[in-house]
Order: C-alpha cells, then structure tokens, then sequence
C-alpha cells in the first residue's frame, strides 16, 4: 500500500485515483496553513486555535519554507492529516449552520473534500480504507451511507477540522534535506500520531 515506483512523481496519472487523492489532499491542506504561516503573526490566535488546532507549531515551522519545499513534504502516499468523527457531532443531514466567516467556509471545504477522499477509499476497499486513514468501523459506516449533501451537512459540524496525523519528526526530517516519495510515505506512515491524540 505504502511503496513507490522508479519515476513515481512523473507518472503520478499512473497511480490509483485513491493513492492520487492523498497526495492532492496533503498539498492543498500544508499549502493552506503555509498561506496561513506567512501571515501568523498578524492572524488573530483564536483563529489559529479554532482551524487549526494543535498546529502552531507547524504553521512555525512552515512559515520559514518556500512554497517548492512545502510541497514536496506534502507529497507522500501516506496521508499528513486525518478526521476523527467524534461523537456529539451532528448525524449526517442535520442543518448546517449559518456563517460568513471565510476562516469556516474554507475549513468546510477542506473537510468535505477529506470526506470524500475517505469514502472514496473505503468504497474501494474497505479495510485497506480503514487502515490508510485512521478509520473505526463505526466512521466507515457513516461515510458509506452518506450521500454528497449529507457529507456537507457533515463538514459544516462544529469542530470538524482536519487534525495533524503526522509527527514533528517528519516534518523535521523532510524539511531538512531531499527524501524520496517513498522515504517520506514510510516514515510518514511510521511515525504518525495515534488517534488518542485527537479525543
């Protein structure tokens, strides 16, 4: 699940749609904290605390990258970030509730886009979808049996935000020097944070 092949980044169309999701999914959410870290100092720390939790850090480290290098930590097979789908959260096809806040749109699209890439993942294959994304059963089947609008209505729950999965050691190892795609899938896989991080 977690090998790379000779040429991997230049024949990324040759990957499955899954395998191509995660790293689309860990591009798009460093890129938007790095957009994030080149301003942090002027962002309101609430707004950190709330959309970003348990990422300052990150958001510090990232600040002093470029773009380039940012997304070559985010390119790894192994997702950066997860969801826990932690109880007291709306059941799918409850009302989403009213917001302007540009901080909160762009945290529900973020989330209903990692949505999808889970359902789509399990969808697939189911146990190998648990496993790459930190899934219980129970999550499983409330992904499985959502439609679109219910995986909205999902993402707008308050504290639903993508959590950080992948340790400071990762992050300090592929900043730090040239890794391949495959060097950086397995320690991502095999350093990451467990779920009790997130609960």
């Amino acid at each position: 699940m977690f090998t790379s092949q000779p040429g991997e980044t230049d024949n990324q169309w040759q990957l499955p749609t899954e395998t191509r999701a995660v790293r689309a999914e860990n591009q798009a959410a460093l890129l938007r904290r790095w957009e994030i870290a080149r301003v942090l100092d002027d962002t309101d720390p609430r707004i950190v605390a709330r959309w970003f939790p348990g990422q300052r850090d990150l958001l510090e480290r990232l600040s002093v990258y470029s773009e380039d290098e940012v997304k070559a930590a985010a390119d790894c097979l192994c997702p950066l970030f997860t969801i826990a789908l932690l109880e007291g959260h709306p059941a799918p096809g409850s009302k989403p509730f009213a917001t302007v806040d540009p901080y909160e749109l762009a945290n529900r699209e973020e989330v209903f886009m990692a949505l999808c890439v889970r359902l789509d993942a399990i969808r697939t294959d189911m146990e190998k979808g648990c496993i790459l994304h930190d899934l219980t059963a129970s999550e499983a089947g409330t992904l499985s049996s959502s439609t679109p609008h219910q995986l909205k209505d999902l993402a707008a729950s308050p504290g639903m935000t993508l959590n950080l999965s992948a340790s400071d050691q990762y992050f300090s190892a592929v900043l730090a020097g040239n890794m391949t795609v495959g060097e950086r899938t397995r320690l991502a896989f095999m350093s990451k944070k467990g779920r009790a991080n997130f609960r």
